[in-house]
């Protein structure tokens, strides 16, 4: 085994690593830490209204209200059936309700036009989740 000029087994540039990088990190941390405190800290009210305005991944959008629904009277056919069925089974899963949420996505995939490929997709991965 040859030695370094440090008089230790490793070269200049491995010491340098070896001791460099996990204190990069740490200041890196202690920065990146002192920042996030002084920074936009999220509130309660903040967060409130980050969730009011999300939707889930499979579309389930929460914003609309159940109003504006019950102003078009005409019935539904179709794909909006089918989406209906599904947001019924989004919000019995939920709260835990899995029987119920399964017949709901049921109807969904029995509505939904068989063209929507990835709309029955969906359907079918949220029965599964059931």
């Amino acid at each position: 085994m040859t030695t370094g000029s440090t008089g230790s087994t490793f070269p200049k540039w491995q010491l340098a690593l070896l001791i460099g990088a996990p204190v990069a990190i740490g200041l890196g941390y202690m920065y990146w830490r002192k920042s996030g405190e002084g920074g936009d800290k999220l509130t309660k009210k903040k967060l409130a209204d980050i969730k009011d305005k999300t939707i889930s991944l499979d579309g389930d959008d929460r914003s609309r209200s159940s109003d504006a629904q019950h102003k078009d009277a005409k019935p539904l056919t179709g794909r909006e059936l089918a989406l209906k069925h599904k947001n019924d089974g989004n919000a019995h899963f939920r709260v835990g309700k899995y029987d119920l949420a399964i017949k709901e996505y049921d109807a969904a995939i029995e509505h939904c036009p068989a063209s929507e490929t990835t709309d029955r997709a969906t359907y079918f991965q949220n029965r599964a989740a059931a």
